[in-house]
């Protein structure tokens, strides 16, 4: 950074290092610089978006996932779990974000994943459902277990968060925002 101060990668790059070490508020300066250079760069908006959901900050996050979903290729065509995130942080700001995740739902096909995950948050389908619909695959069964956790949060159960949130401790990769953001829910919960 001392020969390129503004370098949008090494920004990235750093701020992912700070967001590992949880060390969100200097993820997030480095993340708002790399933004000053590309405001317009949705793979950055979602990534301070999601730091931001991870710290709390969950109107700055909501605010980012609706700046990323105005730039072309939108927040559900991008990767429709960036419209979960969405929903999960407007739920937690008492946001009603019920029609985007139903508009991003209708997009995916019943049997593709992660079409299971928006039947379940939409409370048209069971947890066991979406653990069907992610099998054997262990990147499937992370995300599961991370949202799966995150319902509890959300429905207020705390047993059901807890024990979602330790089988996403045990599945996700080290590093992965799914992960992280499993160990701080734990860590939060009565």
């Amino acid at each position: 950074l001392a020969r390129a101060p503004n370098d949008v990668d090494v920004l990235t790059a750093r701020a992912t290092a700070y967001q590992a070490l949880e060390d969100f508020k200097a993820a997030e300066t480095d993340l708002s610089a790399a933004l000053a250079q590309q405001p317009k760069s949705q793979a950055l908006l979602l990534q301070r978006a999601k730091l931001r959901f991870i710290a709390n900050r969950f109107a700055d996050a909501v605010s980012d996932f609706k700046t990323a979903d105005a730039v072309p290729g939108t927040v559900s065509n991008a990767a429709p779990q960036n419209a979960l995130w969405l929903f999960m942080a407007q739920d937690r700001i008492k946001q009603n974000g019920r029609d985007k995740l139903v508009a991003t739902a209708n997009m995916l096909t019943s049997r593709a994943w992660p079409s299971a995950l928006f039947r379940f948050f939409l409370g048209e389908v069971s947890a066991e459902t979406v653990m069907g619909q992610a099998g054997d695959d262990k990147s499937r069964a992370c995300e599961a277990h991370f949202y799966l956790g995150h319902a509890g949060v959300m429905l207020g159960q705390a047993d059901q968060a807890r024990g979602q949130f330790a089988l996403a401790l045990s599945t996700c990769a080290p590093g992965s925002l799914e992960r992280l953001s499993a160990k701080i829910e734990s860590a939060k919960l009565p």
